[in-house]
């Protein structure tokens, strides 16, 4: 029941009632209450759904190690220049994101001010150009400062 309502989308009331339905009185005697179950599954997927709070400011943003690589478990989190930086910047990517950059003899970015996260500026976005004009994500940016002179691939 635990790993159900860990992994799935079932309500704990559901999880409760697929492995109950079958089992006979003498294991049902042997079990919890089912309000106690339920209780503790809700629990369980709770725990399992947590999110850390969004930061207030750019020292608050404390990266967890869950959130530093992807599901596969090859690296996410490519550069973090440090909470104590006042001018912190955030690279994320994959691997294969970046092997198509170094690969690719054509590169495509772009900044963008307005879907960036409230203690950023400006979320920056890399991408390779592959063989008929398909992008490929290699890797995104996110910066707490952005001023002309700041922009190096104006100087490019």
């Amino acid at each position: 029941m635990v790993k159900n309502a860990t992994l799935g989308v079932n309500s704990a009331q559901q999880i409760v009632g697929e492995v109950t339905q079958n089992l006979n009185d003498a294991v049902l005697a042997q079990l919890p209450k089912l309000n106690t179950l339920k209780r503790k599954l809700r629990r369980v997927k709770e725990r399992a759904t947590w999110h850390p709070p969004c930061p207030t400011s750019i020292r608050d943003l404390i990266i967890p190690d869950q959130y530093m690589c992807l599901s596969g478990g090859s690296q996410f989190l490519l550069h973090d220049s440090g909470v104590h930086d006042d001018e912190r910047f955030i690279i994320v990517g994959s691997m294969t994101g970046l092997r198509a950059l170094s690969m690719s003899t054509r590169w495509h970015a772009d900044g963008t001010f307005k879907t960036t996260p409230l203690i950023f500026k400006q979320l920056y976005s890399i991408h390779a150009e592959i063989g008929n004009n398909s992008l490929v994500a290699g890797a995104f940016i996110l910066r707490t400062r952005m001023t002309e002179e700041d922009n190096i691939f104006n100087r490019c």
